[in-house]
């Protein structure tokens, strides 16, 4: 689960695991040989607003490389743990929430009471350290316009539907997980972004509804780093309507700090309307149709979006209310092809076809080729 080059107090990862079974009470010692194992986890008395400390536990003899704890949260409760080697050096870590890879420090709001076991595993240096464990009040400083709620799904911010434009949100700060919530239209291609390193999960209404971490099914897309000072993106085409959850981890790569801001940017972009089958092939018929329209000196919708084959009309003037032809683009739509325009179709014809591609920035947001 590590990222990144490990430094000398870079040793441990934090495993936060949710909807366990009850756990058994640790033997006390100098601390706990069977806290080796879940089963054995040390149960500590649940977080409160006055930080606790637990320590100083030593990792790093032989067969002595995991520790685990036992915490009893609350839902909807904002907690904090670290782990802090004891000249006082906050230790680099990942955490990990189910499959999550989140940068440690770590702020965590769980979806449903439980007792969650918390696993540190060193990496095979000696290390002294204390883990320190509370409710969250986080200053001014680590929280944004966004983040009061924004940690469960029921708080989740809501965005307006994408545009085929780039469309931002925030800046956020990297505390821990921030949900979004936004409708999505079936066969549009949406694309996600982050100029900033992040990780993060789609999600339809009906899985994150009442779940809890560990019910979360397998996602439906995975927003995923891409290449060094890229951020993360995601593309994704809906196969209905409806509304999704897109949850953001918390920084990626090792190698940042956790608290750095990000932005969250988002488009949608249709099937090509020039494409009336939406095979991903522009045919003859469909060419012509496009060279119609530029002969005539415009279109307009159609009275009724099934009274003809495409939903537009030839023609200049008229109804301008429905969505713009994909090959009114030059200057905004204007209800006329130009020329240039009609050459674009050309070259998705012989090209073979065309796709959406959201994050090439053509002139468009149309690439040729199937």
């Amino acid at each position: 689960m590590m990222k990144g080059d490990w430094g000398p107090n870079a040793c441990m990862v934090i495993a936060i695991l949710a909807g366990m079974l009850p756990v058994s009470v640790a033997q006390a010692d100098s601390w706990d040989p069977a806290d080796d194992s879940a089963a054995g986890a040390t149960v500590l008395p649940a977080p409160t607003e006055t930080p606790a400390l637990h320590g100083p536990h030593t990792m790093g003899e032989p067969g002595d490389y995991t520790d685990w704890f036992a915490l009893p949260l609350e839902a909807g409760t904002r907690y904090v743990v670290r782990a802090q080697d004891t000249t006082g050096d906050v230790l680099l870590m990942d955490v990990a929430v189910g499959l999550l890879i989140l940068q440690y420090p770590y702020y965590f709001t769980p979806m449903c009471t439980d007792t969650y076991r918390v696993q540190i595993i060193g990496s095979g240096l000696d290390v002294n350290y204390d883990f320190h464990y509370a409710i969250a009040n986080p200053a001014p400083e680590m929280l944004d316009a966004w983040d009061a709620s924004d940690d469960l799904p029921g708080g989740a911010t809501v965005l307006p539907a994408p545009t085929w434009a780039w469309q931002s949100h925030g800046p956020h700060l990297r505390e821990g997980i921030d949900w979004f919530t936004l409708t999505l239209r079936a066969g549009d291609t949406v694309a996600f972004h982050t100029p900033e390193n992040r990780c993060g999960h789609l999600y339809t209404a009906a899985d994150v509804q009442g779940a809890c971490e560990v019910d979360l099914p397998a996602t439906l897309a995975f927003l995923a780093p891409w290449g060094n000072g890229l951020g993360a993106r995601l593309t994704w085409v809906p196969e209905s309507d409806g509304v999704y959850y897109l949850q953001l981890t918390d920084n990626c790569a090792a190698d940042e700090d956790f608290d750095d801001p990000y932005t969250l940017r988002y488009r949608a972009i249709p099937p090509h309307t020039a494409d009336q089958n939406r095979d991903g092939h522009i045919t003859l018929t469909e060419l012509l149709r496009v060279i119609q329209f530029y002969n005539v000196g415009g279109l307009h919708c159609a009275p009724s979006p099934v009274s003809t084959e495409d939903g537009y009309a030839p023609g200049a003037g008229g109804d301008s209310g429905c969505e713009a032809h994909a090959s009114d683009y030059a200057g905004g739509a204007d209800w006329h092809i130009a020329l240039s325009e009609v050459l674009r179709v050309i070259q998705f014809f012989n090209a073979g076809g065309v796709t959406a591609c959201p994050f090439e920035d053509t002139e468009d947001g149309y690439c040729p080729g199937a």
